[in-house]
């Protein structure tokens, strides 16, 4: 388990950079925010500070699950529900990198 976030948090790391990076690139071409939150906090903030804002909260929790399994023992049920918390969102986060922002960048 330990060692499965121990690999799982630096793949989510990797793609939220990928994220932010292919996102502002794609956005100084002229493509559009999809997401209604990130346009909400990129009219509020701008588009840098909104990724980062959001990028920075996701990864404090992400930070604050790790800490949680590797500090303290945990229940079988806390296990599955980290475990399957991190492959629905590599899952999630893989599946939109590619059909969003890798095939963006593909184009143009």
């Amino acid at each position: 388990m330990k060692i499965f976030v121990a690999i799982a948090f630096p793949i989510l790391v990797l793609l939220n950079v990928f994220d932010m990076y292919s996102t502002i690139y794609l956005l100084e071409r002229g493509a559009e925010e999809i997401n209604p939150y990130m346009l909400f906090l990129m009219d509020l903030f701008g588009v840098i500070p909104a990724m980062i804002i959001a990028k920075g909260i996701f990864l404090l929790i992400l930070l604050w699950v790790c800490y949680w399994v590797f500090v303290r023992p945990i229940t079988q049920r806390e296990r599955i529900t980290v475990v399957s918390g991190f492959i629905i969102m590599i899952t999630y986060y893989g599946y939109f990198m590619y059909t969003c922002n890798y095939q963006l960048l593909l184009v143009i």
